[in-house]
């Protein structure tokens, strides 16, 4: 009902939906009782048969399901992130690999505040709107690319991937463009 009630600001309102209805299918694997409570750890990793074989039988549509998957095996990680509180690096990294930052933001949302507890619930999404902000703002600047790896002498070979995700490393940590070059051909020095 709380995804429901936030569909409309979805980027994707149907792959959203659908990774509402299926974040918690994990924990029919992944619960155990521990010390007396029940524990469903790993749920969100463990449910990714489960969510794909439910999948395949309502579409043959890939990008659904490879929104939905991501939603539902990143769908913890904000709330982890904000309760750190994790560094900008690392939530730049969680949005990097979220297929939608927006709506993971939103599913987590509700899925925490559906959650039963003894104190009200208080939305972390105020501080990830401000880290998913940072977050365009560090990919909206110039970074290092292939053509400037060229330009300054390297060949394409069987590592320049290596050295290409390096690079993004460091646009992740907002390392600016003229740094960042540097830092990457000393790193392919290496490689």
């Amino acid at each position: 009902d709380r995804a429901a009630a936030r569909r409309a600001e979805a980027k994707r309102p149907l792959p959203f939906m659908l990774s509402a209805l299926c974040h918690d299918f994990g924990k029919a694997v992944a619960t155990e009782e521990k010390e007396g409570r029940l524990h469903a750890y790993d749920h969100e990793h463990m449910g990714l048969p489960l969510v794909r074989s439910f999948l395949e039988r309502l579409t043959h549509d890939k990008q659904i399901t490879e929104y939905v998957l991501n939603m539902v095996e990143n769908h913890m990680r904000p709330h982890m992130a904000a309760n750190g509180p994790a560094s900008i690096k690392k939530t730049n990294r969680m949005f990097d690999e979220s297929v939608e930052p927006r709506d993971l933001i939103l599913l987590a949302d509700a899925d925490a505040g559906a959650s039963i507890r003894e104190e009200p619930y208080v939305s972390c999404e105020p501080f990830l709107a401000e880290r998913l902000a940072i977050y365009e703002e560090y990919m909206a600047r110039p970074h290092v690319m292939g053509r400037d790896l060229v330009e300054a002498g390297l060949k394409p070979d069987k590592n320049f991937s290596e050295i290409l995700a390096y690079a993004h490393k460091l646009r992740l940590a907002g390392v600016d463009k003229e740094s960042a070059l540097k830092q990457v051909l000393a790193y392919a020095r290496t490689v």
